[in-house]
């Protein structure tokens, strides 16, 4: 089996080294700014090079999906191949009636010498599908998030790494408080989907020894467990969307509910 594609990724090579060497050329004299707008020109046209190629590629996989066979692959687990198809058609499924509801948050770290600026925002979306192929669509608290952000920062000198903990902990935090808050306001709630694992990571792969991340995780937990019993208490399903997430797992799980 041959797929043929007259795409060459060489072509976005020499076309990217070639600013790339024009632009270098250029560079003495230039402030951070100006070298920053240059550098974000180039990443900007890499990115949409990348897209193009991925673009190209996906539809030369769909073009010759019906002559492509992986049943070969599926026993060797390094090629992290789950099943034989491309396209897999899914059966119809009357969804009129679900309510669903999603939340998701956002974050801008900034850093200024010693001191790291974090800006946090999260939004919940609620789906109730009156029909198959339309929803009622609300956000909570607002669209933009204006009414539930948190700005801080932070003076002490640390690792980066300790730094990206508590942010994260605290973008986790406002998420699934958000969540609580949602739930008690509307009690027709059918499924709920996070961004993340709905398990907790164990306080020992953190840093079990920072006194703040050790005070931020403890309250982190006790709003998971909120969470946990809001649900249980009211036969709420809860979905954790993550990297390894499979489409068809979740696409299941939603027509079933």
């Amino acid at each position: 089996m041959t797929i043929r594609d007259n795409f060459s990724k060489s072509n976005i090579t020499n076309s990217n080294q070639h600013i790339k060497n024009t632009t270098r050329s250029n560079e003495s004299g230039l402030t951070k700014e100006q070298l920053l707008l240059i550098d974000l020109k180039l990443i900007a046209q890499e990115y949409l090079e990348i897209e193009k190629l991925k673009n190209k590629f996906t539809k030369s996989l769909l073009d010759n999906r019906e002559n492509l066979d992986f049943s070969e692959f599926i026993k060797y687990p390094n090629y992290n191949i789950k099943e034989n198809l491309i396209k897999k058609q899914v059966s119809y499924s009357n969804i009129r009636g679900l309510n669903i509801v999603s939340v998701d948050g956002s974050s801008v770290v900034k850093k200024f010498m010693n001191v790291d600026f974090s800006f946090l925002k999260a939004i919940a979306v609620n789906y109730y599908f009156y029909k198959n192929h339309s929803s009622k669509i609300n956000y909570f608290p607002d669209i933009t998030g204006f009414n539930n952000y948190m700005v801080q920062a932070s003076y002490i000198n640390r690792e980066e790494k300790t730094v990206e903990t508590k942010i994260s902990m605290d973008m986790t935090f406002m998420e699934i408080k958000l969540l609580n808050e949602l739930i008690e306001k509307n009690n027709s709630i059918d499924l709920i989907i996070i961004d993340g694992s709905i398990v907790i990571m164990p306080i020992n792969l953190i840093f079990s020894k920072d006194l703040e991340i050790s005070k931020k995780y403890d309250k982190l937990l006790k709003e998971y467990q909120k969470l946990y019993s809001n649900c249980i208490e009211k036969g709420i399903i809860l979905i954790g969307s993550i990297k390894d997430t499979r489409s068809s797992a979740l696409t299941h799980l939603i027509r079933n509910s």
